[in-house]
């Protein structure tokens, strides 16, 4: 919904773009500060939805257009942001969000909510962090499988406080009768499906499954919805992948404490959504689907039985090595390995091998593997053609064995950073947990790239310098979240 699709002038097409990059930097920056002092993330937030314009542009397009970006480009942080403030602040936000426009024509054409599901889902995934029955009612009259994909996003973020509510999302998912405070869904008629071959939405059904089984059974705790944005490459963030437990730091979206991480742990549960997974894929009739399908519950079962996983990761690569679709077998295999690089980092090791070595899957291996088995962490990187993979890859293994000769190590993968500002920004981030001073020198560094300022990258970046600080006993050398 461009500025001049609304009728809007040209003064104010130009402003959006840096008013829409400034947002998201403040509400990364708020999702950190939220941690020590909810009441400044509020303010953060409000600064990031009212910028000051010099120019006379209509407030209430500006607001709800700054809105979608924040949805489409950083609907996890911001929900994240929402669940950590006043509770009337945030729902105050989430009612301007059921007002943008195309939300109200989702509401009210469920066929134009079938052509905009993809934004829905996002919608859903920000509004679920404060208000879980509105997020569901909001797609539940989606056709499948988009609503199977945006339930499960609801139910991951149920499943971070409420794992007995998000058991209850997943049994729709799952096909089985459940009612709803005030509505009986029992008799309702069967949705319609945007697809015209139904093993697809069958397909599409097990994955939502297993995703919401692997956040229950907290097999992995990062895999949820709470990913930073993959154009901005943060998938590969070092705090989001566990580096620093050692040094206490926690990644954004941790549990609060024990009793919540209890919470939202439910194996039982977990186990059943498998079962109902896999009988489901065996309900497909086109082998390819079935056996991608398959791929993914064996997959997921070997997160969340660590007993019986090496018989479960056997199962799911010779599942995934009879596709015959080529680019689908090498998904699946790479989907297997990030599974054993979880538990099996040798097998992990075997696995990726018969990937490309420009898989994109073999980072992500490489990196869990380094945090379980550091020796093949450091194989699979030095098989990829990624230099500053392998760099990134070493420094990690460097930090977490030997953080006080790490130095060197951590040179060099900055070094192979290059002007990548995500790249630089990851590195300052892994720097910061033994050298907090020359990771802020690394962050100053950055410059403007894909698209994005340099204020922007290094808001990022000091935000993720100033997270590790909160979670760790290295106090800041300078207040990270001001600057």
């Amino acid at each position: 919904s461009s500025a001049r699709a609304r009728g809007l002038d040209e003064e104010y097409d130009r402003s959006l773009p840096l008013a829409v990059q400034r947002a998201r930097a403040l509400v990364h920056v708020a999702t950190v500060a939220a941690r020590p002092d909810p009441a400044h993330a509020a303010q953060l937030l409000d600064d990031a939805l009212h910028p000051n314009w010099n120019e006379p542009i209509p407030g209430t397009a500006r607001y709800q257009h700054i809105l979608e970006a924040l949805i489409w480009h950083s609907a996890s942080e911001f929900g994240m942001l929402l669940a950590r403030i006043n509770p009337s602040s945030a729902k105050r936000v989430v009612a301007d969000i059921e007002k943008i426009p195309p939300v109200i024509r989702a509401r009210q054409h469920r066929e134009f909510l079938d052509d905009v599901a993809p934004f829905i889902t996002k919608v859903a995934e920000v509004i679920a962090d404060v208000d879980i029955d509105r997020a569901e009612e909001l797609v539940w009259p989606m056709g499948t499988p988009a609503r199977d994909q945006a339930l499960a996003k609801v139910a991951m973020v149920a499943a971070r406080t409420d794992s007995t509510r998000a058991g209850q999302i997943a049994s729709t998912v799952a096909g089985r009768p459940r009612q709803t405070p005030g509505q009986d869904r029992r008799d309702a008629p069967p949705l319609p499906s945007m697809l015209d071959d139904p093993n697809q939405a069958i397909y599409w059904k097990v994955r939502a499954l297993t995703e919401i089984a692997i956040v229950m059974a907290r097999a992995d705790p990062d895999r949820s919805v709470r990913r930073s944005d993959n154009a901005e490459r943060f998938v590969r963030t070092i705090a989001d992948q566990g580096t620093f437990a050692d040094q206490g730091t926690l990644p954004d979206a941790a549990p609060a404490g024990a009793e919540a991480a209890a919470a939202q742990t439910d194996p039982a549960q977990a186990g059943q959504l498998l079962t109902e997974a896999e009988q489901w894929a065996q309900a497909i009739s086109h082998s390819d689907l079935q056996t991608m399908a398959l791929t993914s519950v064996k997959a997921a079962a070997a997160q969340i039985d660590p007993d019986h996983a090496e018989q479960l990761l056997i199962e799911a690569e010779q599942n995934a090595r009879v596709i015959t679709n080529a680019p689908s077998r090498l998904e699946a295999l790479g989907e297997v390995a990030l599974a054993a690089a979880r538990t099996d980092a040798v097998r992990a090791e075997q696995v990726i091998g018969s990937l490309p070595a420009d898989a994109p899957e073999r980072a992500e291996v490489a990196m869990v593997a380094a945090l379980t088995r550091p020796a093949c962490g450091e194989r699979i990187a030095a098989a990829s053609a990624d230099r500053y993979l392998q760099a990134l890859v070493r420094a990690v293994v460097a930090v977490r064995t030997d953080p006080a000769d790490a130095g060197p190590l951590l040179e060099q993968a900055v070094e192979a950073a290059g002007d990548d500002p995500a790249r630089v920004a990851e590195i300052a981030v892994l720097v910061a947990s033994t050298d907090p001073a020359r990771a802020e020198q690394v962050a100053s560094t950055i410059k403007a790239g894909a698209g994005m300022t340099t204020g922007y990258w290094r808001a990022r970046a000091l935000a993720g310098l100033a997270n590790v600080f909160f979670g760790s006993s290295t106090p800041a050398t300078s207040d990270d979240l001001d600057q």
